[in-house]
């Protein structure tokens, strides 16, 4: 039986393939949305937009606003 993909193991493979954002430059421009996207959603979802840039997530601010000003259709 052929397992079925959800947004978590996606997450995960993207996270694992830039080092959680170690090497982000290692993503092409679609995983790259989904990964700052993703980040900026768990962030604020668990703490808000304070917790966003006090942790990690931040450092991907500059990189999530170019993400939500562009299409990569």
């Amino acid at each position: 039986m052929e397992k079925d993909i959800n947004i978590f193991d996606v997450y995960e493979h993207i996270c694992d393939k830039c080092e959680y954002g170690d090497t982000i430059e290692n993503l092409n421009e679609c995983e790259r949305v989904f990964f700052v996207t993703q980040i900026l959603e768990t962030e604020v979802n668990n703490g808000g937009f304070l917790q966003f840039f006090d942790n990690s997530g931040g450092n991907f601010a500059n990189e999530i606003v170019n993400s939500f000003t562009k299409s990569v259709l």
